[in-house]
C-alpha cells in the first residue's frame, strides 16, 4: 500500500505483515482522551447516541500509571482513509468538551491471530 510515513500508517503496515486481512470487518477500537477526567456525562451521552457505544475506562481500571479515557468500537474494513477520518470526526465532536481522539487499535478475536 501507498501510506504516509505516520504512526497510523506504521500500525497498519504491522498489522499487514502480522497476516490480518484488512480488507474483512474488524472492530476497530478508537481511544477518546480528556485534558479533564472525568468527562462530562453530556459528552458521554453525545458519544453513545453517535456511535452506539461509548465505554469509560477509568484512570488505573487497566493498570495504575493508564490515565482514564472512552473506548468507542466501530466494525469496518480497516484503511487509512477510515481511521484518518474517524478520529478526525471524534475530535470533532469532543473538542469543546476538552478531548481529542489520536488512537486506535483493531480488536482482533482469537480465530484471526
Amino acid at each position: 500500500m501507498d501510506w504516509p510515513n505516520n504512526k497510523d500508517a506504521q500500525l497498519l503496515r504491522r498489522l499487514e505483515r502480522d497476516g490480518i486481512n484488512l480488507s474483512n470487518f474488524h472492530n476497530v477500537e478508537f481511544n477518546v482522551d480528556f485534558d479533564r477526567w472525568p468527562p462530562a456525562a453530556e459528552v458521554l451521552a453525545l458519544l453513545k447516541a453517535r456511535y452506539g457505544n461509548a465505554k469509560l475506562f477509568e484512570p488505573g481500571s487497566l493498570d495504575e500509571m493508564q490515565e482514564g479515557y472512552v473506548s468507542l468500537r466501530i466494525k469496518s474494513v480497516v484503511s487509512y482513509e477510515f481511521v484518518s477520518r474517524m478520529q478526525r470526526e471524534i475530535s470533532d465532536v469532543v473538542s469543546g468538551f476538552g478531548g481529542y481522539c489520536n488512537s486506535w487499535a483493531v480488536v482482533l478475536d482469537h480465530s484471526e491471530v
